[in-house]
């Protein structure tokens, strides 16, 4: 295994409001209402841009990089993240035959590019081996190194080549930025930084304000479209450290806690929520921001039962499973 449990409840339960946003996002998308960096609700939408790095960051938190061998994290994610990559993915290519097309399916749950918005599965298991066996293999100074030189590529030849005149690539910014980022947790493991919920909730704001200034200031290159809108950039990754770095330092109530023990959800409510809100947008697409969050609370809760249900299955199939498997006898010495 790559990840363990960990004493951070506040991490734990702060990804169920990241999860939140990104539901948010995607009902934005959904729903096709349009985006105008002027407009006051376009800054509701800013809050979903940090949301899948800090993912990336608390998976980095969470690695066991020095368990087993150099290999142990890939085995790990090819063991655990693709076959779940396979079967979502088995899930949407059936949706999309019995909704018609796959053109269908990718009008209806696209962003950033991907026909499949399970686009972070897969990214994440490559981030979570390159940087356990980098660290393995070549230490904490070289990975650095590495993870960096990708990363500033990702961004440039995904999101700053707009000011040559050439088109963005979103999904290809935030796929190379996600080593650096998994690295990023990795050293705050290490290192251990205090905690404060006042100063990093204030840097959370300041960042979220550098964010939208760098959103507005790519929109003015030659090559930006409102299609192609890159959702990376060099803020985002600032973003999301202040926001995990919020995370970590509240404290461990009995209700963070709580909502921490059901993380494993998550995983869940990101692979099925483009389904329901797809569901939601045949029936009519919304136009106004009260009735998109209506739309995200409905999407996400319903989600989040499905989540449920889903684990439960499979936690009653494990305990069949259990009880089926014949018992060993006792060997006397």
């Amino acid at each position: 295994m790559s990840k363990g449990s960990s004493s951070d409840a506040g991490v734990n339960a702060f990804r169920f409001v990241t999860m939140f946003t990104v539901v948010l996002a995607h009902a934005w998308m959904t729903n096709g209402i349009p985006i105008r960096s002027g407009d006051p609700s376009y800054l509701l939408l800013v809050t979903a841009q940090c949301s899948v790095p800090t993912f990336f960051i608390t998976s980095g938190y969470l690695l066991r990089w020095r368990e087993g061998d150099a290999l142990a994290v890939t085995r790990w994610s090819l063991r655990k993240l693709l076959p779940l990559y396979v079967l979502w993915a088995g899930f949407y290519l059936a949706f999309a035959w019995a909704v018609g097309s796959l053109t269908t399916l990718r009008t209806f749950t696209a962003f950033g590019g991907s026909t499949l918005p399970l686009w972070f599965i897969p990214a994440l298991g490559f981030a979570l081996s390159t940087i356990s066996v980098s660290l393995r293999k070549f230490g904490l100074r070289w990975t650095w190194i590495i993870a960096g030189a990708v990363a500033i590529f990702g961004l440039f030849n995904g999101t700053y080549q707009t000011f040559l005149g050439l088109e963005a690539n979103p999904f290809r910014a935030a796929v190379l930025l996600a080593p650096l980022l998994v690295l990023v947790g990795v050293q705050i493991r290490l290192s251990n930084p205090p905690r404060s919920l006042v100063w990093f909730g204030l840097a959370v704001i300041v960042v979220f304000w550098l964010q939208v200034m760098d959103n507005r200031f790519i929109a003015t290159a030659a090559g930006y479209s409102v299609d192609k809108r890159p959702s990376t950039t060099l803020a985002t990754f600032f973003y999301a450290l202040s926001v995990f770095l919020f995370a970590r330092s509240i404290p461990a109530t009995k209700a963070v806690e709580w909502l921490a023990r059901r993380k494993r959800y998550l995983l869940i409510i990101y692979c099925i929520h483009p389904l329901v809100l797809t569901a939601f947008a045949f029936v009519g697409t919304i136009k106004d921001i009260p009735s998109l969050l209506a739309v995200t609370i409905v999407g996400f809760a319903l989600s989040a039962l499905a989540a449920t249900a889903f684990a439960g299955a499979r936690r009653r199939y494990s305990d069949r499973a259990a009880m089926q498997r014949p018992i060993q006898p006792a060997v006397e010495a």
